[in-house]
């Protein structure tokens, strides 16, 4: 892959909500429900050939899982309402992003009253850290959470210092306020960050039988993920960078809830995890990624889509041996359907769909191992 410096396209986050403006209703005032619930998101756009960022409401009509944009500066009906790929209803959450006909929206809030009363119990965020003994089974425990309905917004791996580990938990009054905190930084942990209704209480439930903390209530989850998966994270990435090769879990099997049984497939198959995070791509930065693929498969501007259409998350698969070649092989043919009848037990053909939807990327010349660890773990990280 061409590496180039890091892309400066950011969407600006805005804390700024929607009122409930007359042309969120333009079409049934009073029975907008009548079809259905309908859902508004307040969402940004990044306007990359006008330097600017642009606001839309989003609506969200979850009976027939269609869309519509309404543009709020000029107040007009961007796109009428029509299906969007990938859009469904556990896809639009605060700090998500979504395609919807080739734009890459980021959900900044919810867009009215209705929809944040409707949708505020069920999208409870919390914050799971697994600690260094729960870290080999962390992929059964990630698809034990997102089986249980939660959504899983945000991983990252690294190390927290004692004094982070102090200021992530915050009530020094708590009863094992110094034991937690000691364990939290006495080696690698991986934290999580999850969505969904009841979520504190659910994944308290879960994470029980392992060694795992858990946000105590959604107040405290808000405040420790803003530490955790803000700009200047407290946990602090240490990838290998020798010995390993990369591993991106793509949107589509993050969304279907996979990435755990993905991660757990990686390592029973004898691999570590030298480094973990979760990634929102943005159409640049999917280019720059993908772009030895420009020009040589013919799939390349629907491999770019699908990279920004949600979260990926990106492994160092560490291994023995030769690990680059070791891995590729266990990822499988590009094409699924393929990969089902002639190696049935590789990654692709146990979790792919089609060429584009195939699960995950691995890095294809050994050359380029190094480029694209250090594309995620320096560059983008």
């Amino acid at each position: 892959m061409a590496v180039g410096p890091k892309s400066t396209t950011k969407l600006t986050s805005s804390n700024e909500s929607l009122a409930t403006p007359f042309f969120l209703y333009h079409k049934t005032p009073k029975t907008h429900m009548a079809d259905g619930d309908r859902f508004a998101f307040s969402a940004e756009w990044y306007d990359a050939p006008a330097a600017m960022t642009r606001k839309y409401a989003v609506l969200f009509f979850p009976k027939d899982e269609t869309v519509e944009l309404v543009d709020l500066k000029s107040k007009k009906v961007f796109l009428k309402r029509a299906k969007a790929e990938g859009v469904r209803a556990d896809t639009l959450y605060i700090g998500a992003a979504v395609n919807i006909m080739s734009r890459q929206m980021k959900i900044v809030d919810f867009g009215d009253d209705y929809t944040r009363k409707a949708l505020g119990t069920r999208r409870e965020n919390t914050l799971v850290v697994l600690k260094q003994g729960d870290i080999p089974r962390c992929g059964a425990i990630i698809d034990a959470l997102c089986s249980s309905g939660l959504v899983l917004a945000h991983v990252r791996m690294g190390y927290i210092s004692p004094p982070d580990a102090e200021e992530l938990l915050g009530d020094r009054d708590a009863p094992s306020f110094a034991t937690v905190a000691g364990q939290l930084s006495d080696g690698p942990v991986i934290a999580l960050g999850l969505l969904g209704e009841s979520a504190c209480a659910t994944v308290a439930r879960i994470v029980s039988s392992s060694s795992a903390y858990s946000s105590p209530d959604a107040a405290t989850a808000a405040r420790q993920a803003a530490l955790v998966f803000g700009e200047s994270s407290v946990v602090l990435p240490s990838p290998a960078f020798e010995q390993s090769t990369l591993c991106l879990i793509k949107p589509h099997a993050v969304a279907s809830g996979l990435a755990g049984r993905i991660i757990d497939a990686v390592v029973q198959k004898g691999f570590r995890l030298g480094a973990l995070q979760s990634f929102t791509l943005d159409t640049a930065s999917a280019s720059e990624f993908l772009e030895v693929y420009k020009g040589v498969v013919a799939e390349y501007p629907a491999m770019v889509a699908a990279l920004t259409a949600g979260t990926s998350i990106a492994l160092e698969v560490v291994g023995d041996g030769d690990v680059h070649a070791l891995f590729r092989e266990f990822v499988g043919p590009t094409d699924p359907e393929i990969a089902r009848h002639l190696r049935p037990a590789t990654l692709r053909a146990r979790f792919g769909k089609d060429r584009v939807a195939n699960a995950v990327h691995c890095t294809d010349l050994p050359e380029d191992v190094p480029l694209e660890v250090d594309y995620f773990f320096k560059i983008l990280a």
